[in-house]
């Protein structure tokens, strides 16, 4: 995800690319974002001891 945000940073900044790199480079940071929370969410859901919460997240 931290080169995602570097990516858009670049891109963003410098105009290198097209408009479609730019929406790359945000959709990729959004997805990075998304999948972050869910699995911080799951974890903090395990470690209280959940039943629905997913197995082996630390």
């Amino acid at each position: 995800m931290p080169l995602w945000l570097i990516a858009t940073i670049v891109v963003g900044v410098t105009g290198i690319g097209s408009t479609t790199t730019l929406i790359s480079c945000l959709i990729g940071l959004g997805v990075g974002l998304f999948g972050t929370t869910i699995f911080l969410v799951q974890r903090r859901a395990s470690r209280r001891g959940d039943r629905s919460a997913q197995q082996g997240l630390g």
